[in-house]
């Protein structure tokens, strides 16, 4: 057990842990700053495990063997801006996990075996920077899920099992810069779903099945779009009209019978 009152970081990185004890971290008066639990083989936590780090800011439990994390597991720790959940084996996750935890920016759960997001997982999170989610099996982004992360600029969602992107989806990301949607599945963008990305620099859409280009003409400051390996039918000049930031435009294997 653990109670160096003066620790502000630890590091247990490529070990072989395969459980935190609910004591590991005993001290009522800890100031410990960062936690690097990566690359072990822990398979479960429990809800006390971290309940006494309250001054933490970075936790780094990503390469463990995790299928599913406590509802309160984060509860105490207020002050949590980054956290690194990625290659487990999560399927759910509450959408309670993050209510006590309005002070994260940064969220790192990319390689999991994730099959939703709940419209109501990011809630508490107003201050949320940065969403990696890529190599999962979502399959929808529920209308709401950004209602309340206004500040978001970078959203990954490679290699998922998304179909559609639906209207109004990225209503509330007024300020996303970085838009990853690549190697999805997706055959419909809904007209206005891209409508309030007046901020956005990069947007990957490749590897998709869309058979049109989505609707950019409010995009103004987009500067790389990616739409290669879909299936164009059509394409005319319409379809950048007002890009005029526009500096690469990767189209490569997206044209069937194409008419220009």
């Amino acid at each position: 057990m653990i109670s160096f009152l003066i620790l502000e970081r630890i590091i247990i990185v490529n070990n072989m842990l395969v459980e935190l004890h609910e004591n590991m971290f005993k001290s009522g008066k800890m100031f410990l700053k960062i936690l690097f639990l990566s690359e072990n083989s822990i398979s479960s936590v429990k809800n006390e495990t971290f309940g006494k780090l309250k001054y933490l800011k970075h936790l780094d439990l990503a390469g463990n063997n995790l299928v599913a994390l406590p509802v309160n597991i984060f509860k105490y720790m207020q002050r949590l801006q980054v956290i690194d959940l990625s290659r487990q084996y999560i399927k759910i996750l509450s959408v309670d996990l993050f209510a006590s935890n309005s002070r994260i920016e940064v969220i790192f759960l990319q390689y999991n075996e994730l099959t939703s997001l709940s419209k109501t997982f990011l809630k508490s999170l107003n201050k949320l920077r940065f969403l990696q989610v890529q190599n999962n099996l979502i399959s929808e982004l529920p209308l709401e899920l950004f209602a309340s992360t206004p500040v978001l600029t970078t959203f990954l969602a490679k290699r998922n099992t998304l179909s559609r992107v639906v209207e109004h989806a990225f209503y509330f990301t007024t300020k996303l810069k970085f838009l990853d949607l690549s190697y999805n599945c997706i055959r419909l963008i809904a007209e206005d779903a891209f409508v309030r990305l007046v901020r956005l620099d990069v947007l990957l859409l490749s590897h998709n099945l869309l058979q049109e280009v989505p609707t950019l003409s409010f995009c103004k400051n987009l500067r790389m779009f990616h739409f290669n390996n879909n299936y164009l039918s059509s394409l005319t000049s319409y379809n950048f009209e007002g890009l005029i930031n526009l500096q690469i435009l990767n189209l490569k294997y997206s044209m069937s019978i194409l008419t220009i």
